[in-house]
């Protein structure tokens, strides 16, 4: 099993596979490419149905700036992508010339997989695969949950933990004393 860090991410929404997912791709993808002239991010599938709506578009184009991106919205129902959260990633010359690319996979909870860099796969840090054995290994050890999991992660978890849990309470606070319209147009 991955770290909790990867299960539990602070950003925007309303969709994290629509906007934290591609917003990290981009921010690693203009690490890659810190001196191009521009950027052009092609989304298919899901990001290109859904893209202006969740936000994806803003969120790659923060993610460039200052330097300019457009945003392409590829509408093709017959194309086969890898996943239904596909995009490009090109980064430009000052001329127009394609300097680079990569195609990413926002698959879900802000996470990402890349085409061809298997480097940038999480890493395992719990050995155990099933709440059955977590609790079963927590049982023969007579230790809690909370200890097994520190002696996973080891203490620098415990800050971590301690600011999702306050991001937490502070979004259901907001969720219970705003008023008003979402963005996305749904009018909800």
């Amino acid at each position: 099993m991955k770290s909790l860090k990867a299960l539990y991410k602070v950003g925007r929404g309303p969709s994290s596979s629509h906007t934290m997912g591609p917003e990290r791709a981009c921010r690693l993808f203009l690490g890659e490419y810190p001196h191009a002239a521009s950027f052009h991010v092609i989304l298919y599938g899901s990001l290109a149905d859904t893209g202006r709506g969740h936000r994806t578009d803003t969120a790659c184009m923060e993610a460039f700036a200052p330097i300019p991106c457009t945003v392409e919205f590829h509408h093709d129902p017959n194309m086969k992508l890898p996943h239904e959260n596909t995009m490009d990633l090109l980064a430009c010359a000052a001329d127009g010339t394609e300097i680079g690319r990569m195609r990413v996979m926002s698959v879900g909870g802000g996470a990402m997989s890349v085409e061809g860099r298997a480097d940038l796969a999480e890493p395992e840090i719990y050995a155990e695969d099933s709440f059955g054995v977590i609790a079963e290994y927590c049982k023969n050890r007579n230790i809690r949950l909370s200890d097994y999991v520190f002696e996973r992660e080891g203490e620098e978890i415990r800050p971590f933990l301690l600011h999702i849990w306050q991001v937490m309470n502070d979004s259901i606070h907001d969720g219970l004393t705003r008023r008003g319209i979402l963005p996305g147009g749904l009018e909800v």
